[in-house]
């Protein structure tokens, strides 16, 4: 058991600025974590955000970013977004905007796949659940 220990003037100052310093040390980590984590929310919308405009055929993906409304998309708990569709497909249908995406059929090219998209082991797949998730690449 300890036993309490009398300390002198300045060893008690001593160790009231250690605390200090340590409570400025823990304030200052908890600033910097969460100034990274939203960086990281930040870049993880973006990259949805162009990834879903990517896959609706945008002509211009800058100019189509542009016209999106960020706050009303949110990032759910399993990586993906809501409410991108609806400001995408309202873009398409207004004639002023949807000279911004491709008619018809959108060329099929290699698009960056989400998270929540991939599946959990991709080199165990066999030869049609790769073009399953994949699609066919002989077209």
């Amino acid at each position: 058991m300890e036993e309490n220990k009398e300390f002198t003037a300045d060893e008690f100052e001593e160790k009231t600025e250690q605390n200090i310093e340590v409570e400025k040390l823990k304030t200052a980590l908890e600033t910097q974590k969460q100034d990274y984590e939203s960086k990281i929310l930040r870049m993880m919308l973006d990259h949805s955000v162009e990834t879903a405009l990517i896959r609706a055929g945008a002509r211009c993906v800058k100019a189509a970013k542009a016209l999106i409304d960020e706050d009303k998309i949110q990032i759910e708990d399993n990586k993906r977004i809501s409410g991108i569709d609806e400001q995408i497909n309202a873009l398409k249908a207004d004639s002023k905007t949807a000279f911004l995406f491709e008619d018809g059929e959108v060329v099929k090219t290699m698009v960056p796949q989400e998270a929540a998209d991939r599946p959990a082991e991709p080199e165990e797949l066999s030869y049609e659940g790769f073009c399953a998730f994949y699609g066919d690449q002989r077209k």
